[in-house]
């Protein structure tokens, strides 16, 4: 049979714990998860570096508009301050015969407001209103607000207070083009008696100052302080506010912002205040801005993964096909001894371990028939060992038990394994004469196992308590000393109760000694047989009938331990019985010796 066919065999039979799994666990620990973990670490810094490479662009960027879009707003709003404090102008506001006597001086003003939309793209068109008048003039041509049309503005206008003005958001005519209105009132003797508009279109000032050296794919927005916006990209952003089209977005003293929008596609926001009116200008970058290269690092991460996985599993199998041929050959010794032919030629280790299983084996073998002959007499000693230490009576309904499990769990056997295991543990230790003295650990370890047993039979007829003080286990205690007090109390006291029973063990760790109580709420004990029980406990006649048990583990405690320890019965609060047991603080050592504290 080839090697590779028993490596085959050997992931087939041993599964996770084949060879061939082995190393390639290893395998992927020394080179598959470092690279991993490196790859995470790498693509999260060239993440985050070209994020910031975004971010510092984006806001290179949005500065420089941010600059020219100022610069502009300035020079309209100084154009606009200066025609509404002409002397012309101011004459127009409180003047009803300046149309009749004076049009040369009307005409200067004309020149002005007709030139500024030829000089500058931007510049849609400038009006004069005088209140006094009630007339809106404009390029040579005069009218009332309801024959003039455009009037959208003048809600605005009525709410300014202050000569500074106001900016505001407003299609012309309610259709297009979309304008930025500057509003600056006339004011004279701190009277408002009109106002000049100044009207910039929107979608020519984008185009004035998103040049493509600084803008790319970028959305540039410029939002008034109501949020709205009165200047972007797409004119049919115009006056939407600008948590309408980023609804997540809440603003950042930090100058960055990066969330996914309703279509979930991130983006990292730029904002810079400017200095006039209060407005605000905000950059928005998608992230496909970089993705794209972020997606061909994955991809190329994904296939250097793949490509180690695979390599892991040919280095895994090629180590496996090497490692198995000498464990090939054992296993060959192993199944045929007699087979091997023994060469001291080229000595190594594979011919070394091989002489050394050929050496034991042959020992064995010589050893078989001594070891059944001495089986048999160990058989028969722990048999007799068994009938003195475990009770029969015990033994029998543990038995019964078990047959009983065995009928009615036929598709199961783990609760009839659970049970022989336990009384198997019993059986050992009981067995176990090479010590009178055992660590109270053990003891408990005992005990448990015959609790155990006891609840396959009795179910849920009484439930069991521990409370044992920390530290208690590393001292000794007389063997098989606790076992029979618990058995004890199952018997004569909760069992004739029938159910709701509770036992509870303490042990509490003093100066001088160590305190057992065991505890049950069951039938208890009448008072004159609680004093017969406690008066023979202290002396030494002998006790046959019940609660053998006791007297048992009292006589082995006093005479290993002296008169002064032993047990004791008293009446527990709220019925049952409450079993004592004083055993000296000694600490349990391996060599069967024992240290007072």
């Amino acid at each position: 049979m080839s090697i590779a066919h028993s490596v085959f065999d050997n992931i087939k039979n041993y599964k996770a714990n084949s060879i061939f799994v082995k190393c390639f666990v290893i395998e992927i620990l020394l080179t598959v998860l470092p690279f991993c973990i490196l790859s995470m670490f790498y693509y999260s810094h060239v993440k985050k570096t070209t994020v910031d490479t975004v971010t510092s662009g984006t806001m290179f960027a949005l500065s420089e508009i941010s600059d020219i879009s100022d610069t502009i707003l300035n020079e309209c709003d100084m154009m606009c301050s200066y025609i509404a404090n002409t002397d012309r102008v101011q004459m127009f506001m409180v003047n009803d015969w300046f149309f009749e006597s004076d049009n040369r001086t009307l005409g200067e003003i004309d020149e002005l407001i007709r030139g500024l939309p030829l000089i500058y793209k931007y510049v849609d068109s400038v009006y004069v209103y005088s209140e006094f008048n009630n007339l809106i003039y404009n390029s040579g041509k005069w009218g009332t607000p309801e024959e003039f049309g455009d009037t959208a503005w003048m809600d605005a206008y009525d709410k300014v207070e202050y000569q500074s003005g106001t900016v505001i958001a407003r299609a012309k005519n309610g259709v297009f083009p979309y304008l930025i209105t500057i509003i600056k009132p006339v004011i004279i003797n701190k009277d408002k008696n009109g106002c000049v508009v100044f009207n910039i279109n929107s979608g020519k000032l984008f185009e004035t100052v998103s040049t493509s050296r600084y803008i790319t794919d970028t959305d540039i927005y410029l939002v008034d302080t109501a949020g709205n916006i009165l200047m972007s990209r797409q004119n049919t952003d115009f006056a939407k506010p600008f948590s309408e089209l980023f609804p997540n977005y809440m603003g950042d003293e930090s100058g960055n912002f990066g969330y996914l929008n309703a279509d979930g596609e991130e983006y990292y926001i730029a904002e810079i205040d400017s200095n006039r009116f209060g407005l605000k200008y905000i950059s928005a970058s998608a992230s496909s801005k970089y993705s794209e290269s972020l997606g061909k690092m994955r991809f190329q991460i994904t296939l250097i993964l793949i490509g180690l996985f695979l390599l892991s599993i040919i280095f895994a199998f090629v180590v496996s096909m090497f490692v198995y041929k000498p464990v090939d050959e054992i296993i060959a010794v192993i199944k045929n001894p007699d087979g091997f032919e023994e060469n001291n030629k080229n000595p190594n280790e594979l011919k070394y371990i091989v002489s050394n299983i050929l050496y034991n084996i042959h020992t064995n073998n010589e050893m078989s028939i001594e070891l059944e002959k001495r089986l048999r007499l160990l058989n028969q000693s722990q048999l007799k060992m068994l009938q003195y230490q475990i009770n029969p009576h015990f033994l029998y309904n543990t038995l019964e038990t078990i047959n009983w499990m065995a009928v009615e769990l036929t598709d199961s056997r783990n609760n009839v394994s659970r049970a022989i295991i336990k009384l198997a543990k019993m059986f050992r230790n009981s067995l176990d004469n090479k010590e009178y003295i055992i660590s109270i650990a053990n003891e408990i370890e005992y005990t448990k196992n015959y609790l155990d047993i006891l609840k396959l039979r009795y179910d849920d007829m009484f439930s069991i308590k521990w409370e044992l003080e920390d530290g208690v286990e590393e001292y000794s205690i007389v063997k098989i000393c606790l076992q029979p007090v618990v058995e004890n109390a199952v018997y004569h006291g909760l069992k004739p109760k029938g159910e709701n029973g509770e036992l509870i063990i303490r042990a509490s760790v003093f100066d001088e000694y160590i305190l057992f109580e065991v505890e049950d709420n069951g039938v208890g004990m009448q008072d004159d047989v609680l004093e017969d029980i406690n008066r023979k406990l202290h002396s030494r006649e002998l006790f046959e009938g019940g609660h053998i048990g006791l007297f048992n583990v009292n006589h082995r405690i006093r005479i290993i331990f002296g008169e002064e320890y032993g047990v004791y019965v008293t009446k527990r609060e709220g019925g049952g019985t409450c079993v004592g047991i004083t055993i000296p603080k000694y600490i349990y050592k391996e060599d069967n010796g024992k240290k007072n504290i």
